[in-house]
């Protein structure tokens, strides 16, 4: 089973020398996950533990992010796991909006990568507004909501970026208790082969 981050598409990603997001970062961090991956979390950009790892979501937002899988009853293995931007950004600054641009032609290569994609889950409001470019609905209007365009094999789900829910107990209780039940009861109606052992 071929994963995107042994693929020549990564290497690609790690030479990339496109942006001045790249003076901070010891490389850009491709995204993970088995081809086959159906399920995508998308977060904005590499903090410092993936930029010396070279790994997504691997410091304490990935910790995060695993019991958040674990709760939608699913596993980081059959998950792919991306960032919009590639490059860690120092202090953890939010990219700009020529970073995002000219990242974006990345994260339609990986995304092209899953080609049984089923539900997209873009983390924070970035990686919302980069799915959703014209929208005027901040994360907060949308989080856990189903967006799935008519005839669509794909679903859109945004979720709070899991670094967020770190510094706010009240918004991850919400969503804890709230919005990741009410998604994984929609991932079991409308895509219960995921749920297959």
């Amino acid at each position: 089973m071929k994963r995107l981050e042994e693929s020549d598409l990564a290497e690609k990603i790690r030479s990339c020398q496109r942006c001045s997001a790249r003076k901070d970062a010891t490389k850009p961090v491709p995204g993970d996950g088995p081809e086959d991956a159906s399920l995508i979390f998308i977060g904005r950009n590499p903090g410092k533990n993936e930029d010396k790892q070279n790994r997504p979501f691997i410091g304490r937002a990935g910790r995060l992010l695993d019991e958040i899988l674990e709760i939608l009853e699913l596993r980081r293995e059959q998950c792919a796991i991306l960032n919009v931007v590639k490059c860690y950004t120092a202090q953890n600054r939010a990219p700009s909006s020529q970073e995002i641009m000219s990242c974006l032609s990345w994260l339609k290569k990986e995304l092209k990568f899953f080609a049984q994609k089923r539900i997209l889950f873009p983390l924070g409001n970035e990686a919302f507004k980069a799915f959703f470019p014209d929208t005027k609905n901040s994360i907060s209007k949308v989080v856990g909501k189903a967006f799935k365009p008519k005839g669509s094999k794909i679903a859109t789900i945004p979720l709070y970026h899991p670094a967020y829910l770190l510094r706010n107990a009240s918004e991850k209780t919400k969503m804890f208790n709230f919005t990741l039940p009410k998604t994984r009861n929609y991932l079991k109606e409308h895509f219960s082969n995921l749920f297959r052992s």
